[in-house]
């Protein structure tokens, strides 16, 4: 309970972030679609439009889109989009093994004060059917964020550079190894 009094700042923190987090991935390259309530465009995801402003208020009574979002990386085949997913978080991963380094961090939870990346096909729904998940719209390239207070730029560094790593040349045609 010492946390309640500044849960309310912290909040509004990862809500501000998640919404410039979500408006970068849609126009970042190599990301087909991004899913997050708050946003005006779109492109290839979820037109959440009133519905979200209807349903998603704070304890003001204002529009609160929250601090989850998630986003598909681009590929020819859905195996193509799940192997880049998985480099992308190979290389998060091996960033923050150093501990000052942590603005984002591969686990499976809904929130903390550090930015938290996940593949729900690979972590929380992966004991599902994959049928059953794909008519949920998870598919192997999702990856689900839940942003932190870290500094936006420290976040859109991190994944531009995950993102450079996920695509870089030499790894056009992936192949799962072993």
């Amino acid at each position: 309970t010492r946390g309640l009094p500044t849960l309310w700042l912290r909040f509004r923190e990862m809500q501000s972030n998640a919404g410039e987090i979500a408006n970068y991935l849609v126009d970042a390259s190599h990301v087909q679609s991004v899913n997050y309530p708050g946003l005006e465009n779109n492109r290839g995801g979820y037109s959440y439009g009133e519905n979200a402003r209807r349903l998603f208020t704070g304890w003001d009574g204002e529009f609160a889109p929250g601090y989850m979002l998630s986003f598909f990386l681009e590929g020819r085949t859905e195996e193509d989009q799940t192997l880049r997913a998985e480099r992308f978080l190979q290389y998060i991963a091996r960033k923050n093994d150093q501990f000052w380094n942590r603005s984002m961090v591969v686990a499976v939870s809904l929130g903390g004060f550090v930015t938290l990346i996940e593949r729900p096909g690979g972590g929380t729904h992966a004991t599902i059917n994959p049928a059953e998940r794909a008519l949920w719209g998870i598919r192997g390239g999702l990856l689900r964020l839940s942003i932190g207070t870290s500094p936006f730029e420290d976040t859109v560094s991190m994944l531009e550079k995950a993102m450079r790593y996920a695509f870089q040349k030499g790894s056009q045609s992936l192949r799962r190894s072993g």
